[in-house]
């Protein structure tokens, strides 16, 4: 090879190289600015404290992208059939105790992480609630990111309502559930956590988490306990 092509040909080789180091350099650039902004906790107008608290129930995230049919978390879809058992239980509980039941999906529009992963997409199946969870009401409040009152819609229904405490149930423990979590202790809510009502991607992770939660302040009550503090219902 003519010694001047050759030393064309490497000046291309090297070039190319750059430009690939650099695109994969941005692109985990912009993951990690993208990972970031999702798990950012909002804060909000502190609610309003009465001698009587007056409830809300949150389902989050429990998904057909997370739990069902296009699910492709081994995890969630394990546990999905016990999950939405229990939540379905608490949520008839709820109705019958004029608890508002209040629905979370999360969707994603970002172009580029669709590319990557479009199981969120918005618009797909994906984002829709679980075909097996029982729906009583129209409260669905779409989000983007972990925490459920990233939504400033949330925000305003509860305080419309005047609710001043949460039972949480769904999914993840130790990411969209702990994020909303912290957000709504930042606005001051009482806040108690379903155990059997919450799952994380491994037992250990929701079991860490639990403690964590306890350790934080937040009520931990058994399926049985929320069954107790409640009325009955025919």
């Amino acid at each position: 090879m003519n010694p001047l092509n050759f030393r064309v040909m490497k000046k291309k080789i090297g070039w190319s190289l750059l430009f690939i180091v650099l695109l994969i350099g941005a692109l985990i650039s912009y993951l990690f600015k993208f990972s970031y902004d999702v798990s950012r906790v909002s804060t909000g107008r502190q609610i309003e404290r009465t001698a009587t608290p007056k409830a809300a129930l949150l389902v989050i995230d429990i998904q057909e992208c997370t739990t069902g049919k296009t699910s492709n978390f081994k995890g969630y879809k394990l546990a999905s059939d016990s999950l939405i058992k229990t939540v379905n239980s608490i949520i008839r509980l709820s109705v019958c105790n004029n608890i508002p039941v209040v629905y979370i999906r999360n969707e994603v529009s970002d172009y580029l992480i669709n590319l990557l992963d479009d199981s969120m997409e918005k618009g797909s199946e994906g984002t829709e609630i679980d075909h097996r969870l029982l729906v009583v009401s129209d409260h669905i409040f779409k989000k983007e990111k972990q925490d459920a009152f990233s939504n400033p819609e949330l925000d305003q229904f509860m305080i419309k309502n005047k609710v001043n405490e949460l039972y949480i149930t769904g999914l993840d423990a130790a990411n969209c559930v702990n994020s909303t979590i912290l957000a709504a202790r930042n606005r001051g809510y009482l806040i108690r956590v379903i155990d059997e009502g919450i799952i994380a991607d491994k037992k250990e992770t929701k079991e860490k988490m639990i403690k964590e939660f306890a350790q934080n302040g937040i009520t931990i009550l058994s399926l049985a306990e929320f069954q107790e503090k409640l009325a009955n219902c025919p």
